[in-house]
């Protein structure tokens, strides 16, 4: 049996990955989920556990404290700390706690560089905002690029169904039902966050990408049809002609059919490697 390519992974994120219970926000999950297993890293992972027929060991992590003092050396050290050595995948999911873009884009290859020190054999994707932001957003995928991780923009998922609201209810970890609005004068700003449905979306947004990384494992499939039938998987360029698969540095379709003829088609991001 073909041995899982993703036997562990981390996501280095903000609020949207992990968030400790405060007197506004009631489960160590991320903001502003429902439950604990509805927060994109945990529908990744369980994604990528039914892809790859073996659940992977998940470390989430909230250095919103990088994001704000970007440019700290000590910064930089305590984030590369958090690495095991042992991940396939690191994802970094940040930008919108950064107050200062001044240095953002050096400052990030830097974060990349002492991650890679770290674990050199790893593959990194990296995010853009969710709350659209241009002058951070050019400056991310710009430090992606020049270190040749994989870039996944998720601004175009910040719509209002995908938001979260302050009527909205939490299943907290005190086995109680919350609602946003009970957390006084910062509700606003937790319901600002995503949704279920917006946490899902960023995850099958990553997902994608999983899949093209490690094409070449066989176990792939696609979560969005039924997991019992075969699955045809084909790649196209934006123009729309057929390729076997992505070669080259940038953005490709990919669909999926089953033997039903349910089919599914999404942009990727392929990193050239």
């Amino acid at each position: 049996q073909e041995e899982a390519p993703i036997a562990e992974w981390i996501v280095l994120g903000n609020s949207f990955a992990l968030h400790n219970i405060t007197s506004f926000w009631w489960g160590n999950w991320g903001m502003a989920a429902s439950r604990r297993d509805s927060d994109f890293c945990h529908v990744l992972n369980e994604r990528i556990s039914k892809w790859q027929n073996k659940e992977p060991v998940l470390s989430c992590y909230n250095i919103a404290d990088w994001e704000r003092g970007h440019g700290s050396e000590e910064q930089i050290h305590k984030v590369a700390a958090l690495l095991s050595c042992r991940e396939a995948l690191i994802v970094i999911r940040v930008g919108e706690c950064v107050n200062d873009t001044k240095n953002y884009e050096e400052d990030f290859e830097t974060l990349i560089d002492s991650l890679r020190l770290r674990n050199p054999q790893a593959k990194i994707f990296v995010t853009g905002n969710f709350w659209p932001n241009y002058q951070k957003e050019i400056r991310q995928e710009g430090a992606c690029n020049a270190k040749s991780c994989v870039w996944c923009p998720l601004r175009q998922l910040c719509q209002d169904e995908n938001l979260s609201d302050e009527d909205s209810l939490v299943y907290g970890d005190d086995l109680k039902w919350h609602k946003i609005s009970d957390g006084g004068f910062t509700a606003s700003g937790v319901a600002n966050h995503p949704n279920d449905r917006g946490h899902r979306l960023i995850a099958e947004s990553l997902f994608d990408s999983v899949k093209v990384v490690w094409r070449n494992f066989t176990g792939i499939r696609d979560f969005r049809m039924d997991e019992q039938l075969p699955v045809v998987t084909e790649y196209f360029d934006l123009s729309g002609r057929r390729v076997n698969k992505p070669t080259e540095r940038g953005i490709y379709i990919i669909r999926t059919t089953n033997t039903r003829g349910q089919r599914r088609s999404r942009k990727i991001f392929f990193d050239g490697q």
